[in-house]
């Protein structure tokens, strides 16, 4: 995944997440998700957790 202009990468199918707010940018994990019946969604979704506390640190480092 890729930081664009700060924005925070979020999985569509989160969105039941208190930290996420609303869908975002798609991961590539999301289609890899789908491709085994949503078995591993909440790893996904773990990875997806992990992925925006990353990148809100290096965000706030810009500042």
């Amino acid at each position: 995944p890729t930081i664009q202009e700060g924005v925070i990468l979020y999985c569509k199918l989160c969105c039941a997440c208190a930290e996420i707010e609303r869908p975002n940018i798609e991961i590539p994990w999301l289609s890899t998700a789908i491709a085994d019946k949503l078995d591993s969604i909440p790893v996904y979704i773990e990875k997806v957790k992990e992925m925006n506390a990353l990148l809100a640190h290096e965000i706030s480092q810009w500042w």
